[in-house]
């Protein structure tokens, strides 16, 4: 199966792993915690990303869907990857592991069964 959809799990790490992927030519869905949405209102009111640095092409870059609703965030996709440092992911856990054990998303092997 090829994979050309996915969600990405975190702001900051998950900025830059959104802009790459989007850059690269995969429709990305970007997910925050509800608990940070207000780091994430200029995104969701832009409807992207404003992408600097050596490792991405600059620019306005268009992000398919940017939202705190994870069942939103995982809906049509391929592929679900956690973009957060180590001390995240105990929360994103937390939050998503009841919106992964009611789908098809296997938790500890990142990808469809």
């Amino acid at each position: 199966m090829a994979i050309r959809n996915v969600a990405v799990l975190g702001r900051r790490w998950g900025y830059a792993a959104a802009v790459d992927l989007t850059q690269r030519g995969f429709s990305v869905n970007l997910f925050e915690l509800p608990k940070f949405q207000d780091g994430i209102r200029e995104a969701v009111r832009k409807g992207g990303i404003e992408a600097k640095g050596p490792a991405v092409k600059e620019g306005f870059v268009e992000i398919n869907r940017i939202t705190c609703d994870i069942q939103d965030a995982i809906r049509n996709v391929d592929m679900v990857m956690l973009s957060v440092p180590a001390y995240g992911v105990e929360a994103f856990a937390e939050h998503c592991a009841p919106v992964f054990n009611r789908t098809r998303w296997s938790w500890s092997q990142w990808q469809q069964p």
